[in-house]
């Protein structure tokens, strides 16, 4: 999109230091966070709520590992 970090930043009035931290994925977007990132890209803020839920699905899916292989579904007998 050829925006740097820089302008992202100073658009949104976010820190440098937050979108930096946002962009190697050591900081979480919050509520503000995207309500600020959805005006400046014209979408809807929860497009990024969605995203940071994704990413926090896949990071809590590596943590526990073989433990949710070893989760069966729960099936009732009728």
């Amino acid at each position: 999109m050829g925006i740097t970090p820089y302008r992202l930043a100073k658009d949104t009035g976010l820190s440098p230091i937050h979108v930096s931290e946002l962009l190697k994925g050591k900081r979480n977007i919050t509520p503000i966070t995207a309500l600020l990132l959805g005006k400046f890209f014209a979408t809807s803020p929860e497009y990024f709520i969605n995203l940071q839920m994704r990413y926090e699905m896949i990071e809590a899916q590596r943590s526990i590992g073989d433990r949710l292989d070893r989760v069966h579904a729960f099936s009732s007998a009728v």
